[in-house]
Formats: C-alpha cells, sequence, structure tokens
C-alpha cells in the first residue's frame, strides 16, 4: 500500500526519533482526516489531539478490550518498529509511544 511504503521509507530514513514521529503524524493525517471528520473533529492535527483526549478521558474506551486491540492495530500500522518486532502482526504487546522507548533502549547498548 502507498501509504505503507511512504511511511517505511521516510522512517528509514533518519534515526531520530523526534523526525521519525513528525512525519509519521504528517503522513497519517491525510489517512485520519476523513475519519476525524466523520466523527465532528477537525481534520487536523488539533483533531487527533482532541480525538486522543476523548478517547483517553472515557474510561470504557480504555478497558474495552476490542477497543485496544484496535489501537494495537492501528499502533502496528504506523510504526515499522513494531512491524519488524510482530512481523505477523500486532500482538497488543507494543504500542507506538512504548516503542520509542524500546528501540532508543536498544540502541543505546
Amino acid at each position: 500500500d502507498d501509504f505503507q511504503r511512504r511511511l517505511h521509507a521516510g522512517w528509514y530514513s533518519t534515526t531520530n526519533n523526534v523526525e521519525r514521529v513528525a512525519l509519521r503524524q504528517k503522513q497519517s493525517l491525510d489517512v485520519q482526516a476523513p475519519v476525524l471528520s466523520k466523527y465532528g473533529f477537525e481534520a487536523s492535527r488539533k483533531g487527533v489531539a482532541q480525538s486522543v483526549a476523548v478517547w483517553r478521558s472515557d474510561k470504557n474506551c480504555i478497558t474495552d478490550k476490542r477497543l485496544n486491540y484496535k489501537m494495537a492495530v492501528v499502533s502496528w500500522l504506523v510504526d515499522p518498529d513494531i512491524q519488524a518486532a510482530e512481523p505477523r502482526g500486532p500482538s497488543g504487546q507494543f504500542h507506538s509511544y512504548n516503542m520509542q522507548f524500546v528501540v532508543a533502549a536498544k540502541r543505546s547498548v
């Protein structure tokens, strides 16, 4: 898929995690924008932040196993390091935010 090709090309063009996150945010917004608009959020990074804040504030979302699995799938889709760690698909063990620290720790060893 074109999104995955662009994501991987940009991701592996740098080892700087800040640059990787910025690249992922920019590329993901093209996919996120229609979904954000559908659910009443602004089709922007601000809308992403607002939707995440709503999700995190709802304890039912946080404890719902089905939603947590879907979040693991999203994390897997937008993080080449997680894809490399779990090439058969997401187990739910890693989330993109946490993976940044795992990769950084491996690099420092």
